[in-house]
């Protein structure tokens, strides 16, 4: 047994191996989104309460935190697809299928970061704005 839980920590899978169980992860995490919005849009109707309570968690910081993993989650699982589908119709660039996950990451990362920043912005914006009003009131702009 002992012998087995130690190839779990020590798995050296390659590139696809790796694409197949992000894959698997992000579809997971989009799947409990689904779950989620429908718990929350029910929630409209039957506690308006508790989902003003949900959309003020939402807007939190844990809140924000979450929806750029969503983001991620959702960006990273359809670019893989396409990498997917592009080995699949073209049998002949299964021999490039490293180079299609890497290109795949740097569009993540080209998205992505922007993505999340605009995201994140409102837990920002507000403290930023403030600061340039106490300059303004002080006088230094």
């Amino acid at each position: 047994m002992r012998r087995y839980l130690g190839l779990m920590f020590t798995y050296r899978g390659r590139e696809g191996s790796w694409a197949f169980v992000f894959h698997r992860l992000s579809g997971v995490g989009v799947w409990l989104f689904v779950v989620l919005h429908i718990i929350d849009i029910w929630l409209v109707g039957a506690a308006p309460e508790e989902y003003d309570s949900l959309l003020r968690f939402y807007a939190s910081t844990p809140g924000r935190m979450m929806e750029v993993l969503l983001g991620a989650a959702l960006l990273y699982h359809a670019l893989n697809g396409m990498r997917i589908l592009i080995i699949d119709l073209w049998p002949s660039m299964t021999v490039h299928h490293r180079k299609l996950w890497w290109g795949s990451w740097i569009i993540f990362f080209g998205l992505g970061i922007p993505g999340a920043l605009i995201m994140l912005r409102p837990l920002w914006k507000d403290p930023v704005n403030d600061l340039f009003g106490i300059a303004r009131i002080v006088g230094v702009l």
